[in-house]
């Protein structure tokens, strides 16, 4: 997202500003993140499930309003990678919800 921001600013439906604050949370999230504490967890996959349908959205409407191949491109691989961290985000809340279960 930081990398391709200043070459699609102006096709982003918010203003810069709000972007990088987006970003930094982002970062801020990841550095906090411990597998331990059930909370981060959860606020991870919340965050993984905005981001996704988020960027899964501007995919879409950039496909359909032919805003240009790149900001589709970028938007559907950041859809994907918020879909993917959806998935080990939501594994990993599952397994603290459930405990340390013995599975034998």
């Amino acid at each position: 997202m930081l990398v391709t921001l200043p070459f699609l600013g102006n096709l982003v439906p918010v203003p810069f500003f709000v972007s990088l604050i987006f970003i930094l949370f982002l970062a801020i999230l990841d550095g906090i993140t411990n597998p331990a504490q059930r909370w981060i967890n959860f606020v991870n996959t919340i965050a993984a499930a905005d981001g996704f349908i988020g960027f899964e959205y501007y995919a879409i409407d950039a496909y359909k309003l032919d805003k240009g191949l790149f900001y589709f491109a970028v938007n559907q691989i950041l859809a994907i990678i918020f879909f993917i961290a959806l998935y080990y985000s939501t594994k990993t809340l599952r397994g603290k919800l459930q405990g340390n279960k013995d599975l034998n």
